[in-house]
């Protein structure tokens, strides 16, 4: 579970093999960073705005993703998981590229920003009680896990 952060019950939420599963969204969310420390010089060069505006965006498509599959309880699958992360992870390579290397100050409300979403999300999954039902699962799949 150490790359996966997912129960055995989950395990449709990751990629890999039987020894070595990896959580699918943090997969996309390791390449979008990775992607982004190599780009985030040429998107410099060509267009200010570029590093601006996309750590503010692109956040919401995982946050969608994955409020739509835990608090709405439609399904999802790794692909979405994979691409959404991607997005989440170029967004977030890109501000802390910005505190890094260009303008401390934005790459810093840029983080705190995605803090944010991420604690807005938290709030609504414990206001709809979904909070409770996903650790709930989580402990008694870890519970059955040790008993075997």
């Amino acid at each position: 579970m150490l790359l996966s952060h997912h129960p055995p019950c989950d395990l449709d939420h990751t990629v890999g093999t039987a020894q070595v599963r990896i959580c699918a969204r943090c997969l996309g969310i390791a390449v979008g960073v990775i992607l982004a420390f190599f780009w985030h010089n040429r998107l410099f060069d060509a267009v200010s705005w570029s590093l601006v505006l996309p750590p503010f965006l692109l956040p919401f498509p995982a946050a969608y993703d994955f409020v739509r599959h835990e608090v709405l309880l439609t399904p999802s699958n790794n692909i979405t998981r994979i691409v959404t992360g991607c997005l989440l992870g170029f967004g977030l390579g890109l501000a802390v590229a910005n505190t890094l290397y260009y303008h401390s100050l934005l790459g810093i409300i840029q983080i705190v920003w995605l803090l944010a979403i991420e604690f807005a999300i938290a709030y609504l999954m414990r206001r709809t009680g979904r909070a409770d039902v996903f650790i709930r699962r989580y402990e008694e799949s870890v519970r059955y896990v040790r008993h075997e």
